[in-house]
């Protein structure tokens, strides 16, 4: 009897505790619930912003966009594709439909996840509820596409680009070099988007260069990757002979380290030393000196 009685003023200290809890919450704001989900995403946490926003449903408030956006947002920052697709499900039962950068969020949680057919789906449910996607949707498809070699799908995917006339930017043309440089059968497919890429006016950067100079480099064309290296260096120079100081912001083409070591060492190893010593003292500007890059490829050493 003395048990039971305990464990009655226990359940009745709870519903009075949790009554207290709804009374006081019932005196937030909107403004006030969001921006205790704003300090929960800048803290990255996502059972906090849960927490919250469960919360928020018991007090009574009606959440809104801002709110659905802040918790699925937390969400992808913790790489938890379940947290965003709950909070994309809500969103819903409150009969909002999520716009483009809420579904962002979702594909670039799936991308990290590597959940191509998923980001595809997703991508048609957001064409079937009349929401346009962007660049950035397609960028996180391709993503998904990179990280499990899906070479079919990216392809695919920057034709519905184009036949939704989104034309593919720097970026994405980037990715589908990057993609490319998973086979050696792809050298084809990967000279043509490099020169779409040129032909659309639009001017490579050092991410585009480095990755179609590091794909003919891995996969026996090192020469081919070598014209392309003296391309970059010749547009870099031009860029700031013309340029000046005045756009010190704007990344102007080169090589990158990493690129510039892969090219160096295949021209290394098919013996022509004297280009893979142009390519480091040109694109890397002695920087290969002070890893011991400069002096292997001079010595002919790899």
């Amino acid at each position: 009897s003395k048990v039971i009685s305990t464990a009655a003023s226990a359940a009745k200290l709870a519903r009075s505790s949790a009554l207290l809890t709804v009374r006081a919450y019932t005196q937030y704001s909107q403004g006030e619930w969001n921006g205790r989900l704003r300090q929960a995403k800048a803290e990255n946490n996502f059972f906090e912003a849960k927490t919250i926003y469960d919360e928020m449903k018991l007090a009574g408030h009606a959440p809104s966009r801002e709110t659905f956006h802040l918790l699925a947002t937390t969400a992808m920052r913790n790489k938890n594709l379940g947290g965003t697709l709950e909070a994309l499900d809500e969103m819903k039962s409150y009969g909002l439909v999520p716009d483009v950068i809420f579904y962002n969020i979702v594909l670039y949680t799936a991308a990290k996840q590597q959940k191509v057919d998923f980001c595809l789906k997703l991508k048609q449910e957001m064409q079937n509820l009349g929401v346009p996607a962007n660049t950035r949707s397609y960028l996180a498809v391709l993503d998904a596409c990179n990280r499990t070699r899906r070479f079919d799908k990216a392809f695919e995917v920057t034709r519905m680009m184009r036949a939704e006339g989104i034309e593919p930017t720097e970026m994405v043309f980037t990715k589908l070099l990057e993609l490319c440089s998973h086979s050696p059968t792809l050298i084809p497919q990967a000279k043509v988007v490099f020169q779409e890429m040129i032909d659309a006016g639009i001017r490579p950067t050092s991410l585009s260069y480095s990755a179609y100079i590091s794909l003919l480099a891995f996969n026996g064309k090192p020469l081919e990757a070598f014209e392309v290296s003296k391309q970059a260096a010749a547009e870099a120079k031009y860029q700031e002979n013309t340029q000046g100081d005045e756009n010190e912001d704007q990344q102007r083409p080169h090589i990158n380290f990493v690129s510039s070591m892969v090219l160096a060492k295949a021209l290394t190893r098919t013996n022509n030393l004297a280009e893979a010593v142009e390519v480091v003292e040109l694109a890397s500007h002695g920087v290969f000196d002070s890893v011991g890059g400069l002096k292997s490829v001079k010595t002919g050493k790899t």
